[in-house]
C-alpha cells in the first residue's frame, strides 16, 4: 500500500497503484513550485512560513507581487522572518541550490563556461558549508538540504 504526502503534510494519494502515485508525487511537486489557486498559495504560504523560513521568505516576495492586497495579512510573519539572522542569504543560497539541480548543458566549445559554472558552484559550497550551524534550526536544516543538493550538483561534474 503507498501513501504519498505533500510538503504540508496533506495527504495526496492512497492506494496500491506505482503509477499512479509518481503521477502524485510529481503532482504535488509542480503545485509546490507554482500554485494555481489563491488557497494553494496561502497553504503552502502558511506551511513554509512556519516550517521552511527560507523558502517562506522567497514565497513570500512572489505572493507579495502576485497578490499585493492579501499579502498585507502576513506582515507579522514578514517582521518574524526579518528577525532571523541572515535569513536573505542563506535563502538565495536556497534559491540557487534548487536551480542548480538542474545544471545547464554544456557543449564542446563551452569548456570555459562549465569551468566557471563549476567554479561557482565549488564557491557556493564553500559558503553554505557556514550557514550549517545557523542558530535556526530550521534554517540549518534548509541549508543542509540545499547543501546536499549542491554536493549532489557537484557530483555530475
Amino acid at each position: 500500500f503507498l501513501y504519498v504526502v505533500d510538503e504540508t503534510g496533506k495527504i495526496v494519494y492512497l492506494g496500491r497503484d506505482e503509477r499512479t502515485a509518481t503521477q502524485a508525487i510529481v503532482t504535488a511537486l509542480t503545485d509546490m513550485e507554482s500554485p494555481k489557486s489563491m488557497a494553494q498559495w496561502k497553504r503552502f504560504l502558511d506551511y513554509e512560513l512556519d516550517h521552511l523560513p527560507c523558502r517562506g521568505y522567497l514565497r513570500l516576495k512572489d505572493f507579495r507581487k502576485k497578490f499585493p492586497q492579501d499579502a498585507k495579512a502576513y506582515e507579522a510573519k514578514a517582521k518574524e522572518l526579518a528577525a532571523i539572522p541572515d535569513l536573505r542569504k542563506v535563502a538565495d543560497f536556497v534559491a540557487f541550490a534548487k536551480k542548480a539541480k538542474d545544471p545547464p548543458v554544456f557543449g564542446p566549445k563551452d569548456k570555459s563556461k562549465k569551468a566557471k559554472y563549476q567554479k561557482f558552484v565549488n564557491d557556493m559550497v564553500d559558503k553554505g558549508e557556514a550557514f550549517k550551524s545557523h542558530p535556526d534550526p530550521r534554517v540549518a536544516q534548509e541549508a543542509k538540504n540545499a547543501l546536499a543538493d549542491l554536493k549532489w550538483t557537484q557530483a555530475t561534474f
